[in-house]
């Protein structure tokens, strides 16, 4: 691959980047999620946590596919995606009946369920290579 192409490459995935953040800002705008004095703050801490999380997991992901078998990787793939989402799925159903402002959303539940997204996530990634090691390590 030459020079060029790995740098379009790189520079398309900011400008992938910077669209989905000015996409979520704009919803935050419209749902009146984020405060119009704070949206440079917003936009930045956004673009830090995407970089940060799309180069982190594609590294990594890449590394686990090349190290694991393919059934465990899948396992671990979607186990991460189940337990990750879930929770998620779970706060955004209370959000759409309760709205945002309920006092349970903004009280314990939307805090609790968000820290059991990234355990669920974390135990699905780890489970599947711990209850299958044995089976892994024969094939």
């Amino acid at each position: 691959m030459s020079v060029a192409w790995k740098t379009l490459n790189i520079v398309g995935w900011i400008v992938t980047l910077l669209l989905q953040i000015l996409l979520g800002l704009f919803l935050g705008f419209v749902f009146s999620v984020i405060g119009r004095s704070t949206w440079l703050l917003d936009f930045m801490s956004l673009w830090l946590g995407d970089t940060i999380g799309v180069f982190a997991v594609g590294a990594l992901a890449l590394l686990l596919r090349r190290s694991t078998q393919p059934k465990i990787y899948l396992l671990r793939l979607g186990a991460t995606a189940l337990g990750a989402l879930l929770p998620i799925v779970i706060l955004i159903v209370l959000v759409l009946t309760l709205g945002y402002e309920s006092d349970v959303i903004q009280g314990r539940w939307g805090a609790i369920l968000t820290m059991l997204a990234v355990v669920t996530g974390l135990a699905g990634f780890y489970l599947p290579s711990w209850l299958f090691k044995d089976n892994a390590e024969g094939e």
